[in-house]
C-alpha cells in the first residue's frame, strides 16, 4: 500500500535523531516518491494546477534534507528553488492561462469574475461574493489585482533580483500572493491554500527584516 509506505517513511524521518541523517534522508526520499506518485495519479482525475508545485517542491527537497540542519546553503538553495522554479512559474502560467482562455478584454473588465464567483455554495462568505459580483468597480479591481499577482509581479521578480530592490520585490510578490489566497479562501473556498504555505516558506523573513 503506497499510502502506508508514505506515512511510515515520513514518520520514520520525523522520529529519527539528527545524527542518523543518511537514513532519515533516505526515508524522506521514499516518502517524497510515494507522494509524487499518488499526486500524479490524482492529476488524472482532478485537472487542477495547484498540485504540481507542491509535488515538485517535495521531491526537490530530498536533495537539501541532508544539510538543512547544519548548512545554511542548503536552506538557501531550497528556498531559492521554491521561489524561482516552483512559485514563479505556477503563478505566471496561471495568469497566461487566464489571458489565453478568458480573453484580454474579460481580464481588463473583470467580467470573468461574475462567472467565477457563482455558484455561491463554495463560499464561506456569500455576502462578499454578491458585493463583488454586483460592483463593476470591484470586479475591475479584483481582476487587475489578479493580473498583478500572476503576471506583473512574477515578471518583475524575474528581472529585479539583486540588492535591496530584489528583496523588496520578492517580499511584495509573496505577501501579495498570500493576500490573494486569503481572498480566494473567502470567495471560492480552500482550493489553493497549499500554495500560501509555500509562499510563507519561500519568504526569507530575516533578509526582509534586515533590509527594512
Amino acid at each position: 500500500n503506497v499510502r502506508m509506505l508514505l506515512l511510515g517513511a515520513w514518520a520514520g524521518f520525523l522520529l529519527l535523531p539528527a545524527a542518523h541523517y543518511q537514513l532519515s534522508t533516505a526515508l524522506y526520499a521514499v516518502g517524497a516518491i510515494c507522494y509524487f506518485y499518488l499526486g500524479s495519479i490524482g492529476l488524472m482525475y482532478n485537472h487542477a494546477h495547484s498540485t504540481q508545485g507542491p509535488m515538485l517542491f517535495v521531491v526537490a527537497a530530498s536533495f537539501a534534507i541532508p544539510g538543512l540542519g547544519t548548512n545554511a546553503r542548503a536552506s538557501n538553495w531550497l528556498r531559492q528553488y521554491l521561489f524561482v522554479c516552483v512559485l514563479m512559474p505556477v503563478y505566471f502560467f496561471a495568469g497566461l492561462s487566464k489571458l489565453r482562455y478568458l480573453g484580454f478584454e474579460n481580464n481588463l473588465t473583470g467580467e470573468w469574475i461574475q462567472r467565477a464567483l457563482k455558484p455561491e455554495s463554495r463560499t464561506i462568505w456569500p455576502a462578499l461574493n454578491k458585493t463583488i459580483v454586483d460592483s463593476a468597480v470591484l470586479r475591475v479591481c479584483f481582476s487587475w489585482g489578479n493580473l498583478a499577482v500572476e503576471i506583473v509581479l512574477p515578471l518583475l521578480a524575474t528581472f529585479v533580483t539583486r540588492g535591496r530592490r530584489g528583496v523588496l520585490v520578492r517580499a511584495l510578490f509573496l505577501s501579495s500572493a498570500i493576500i490573494f489566497h486569503a481572498i480566494v479562501l473567502l470567495t471560492l473556498g480552500p482550493n489553493f491554500c497549499r500554495l500560501a504555505l509555500l509562499d510563507l516558506l519561500a519568504a526569507d523573513l530575516v533578509a526582509v527584516a534586515v533590509v527594512i
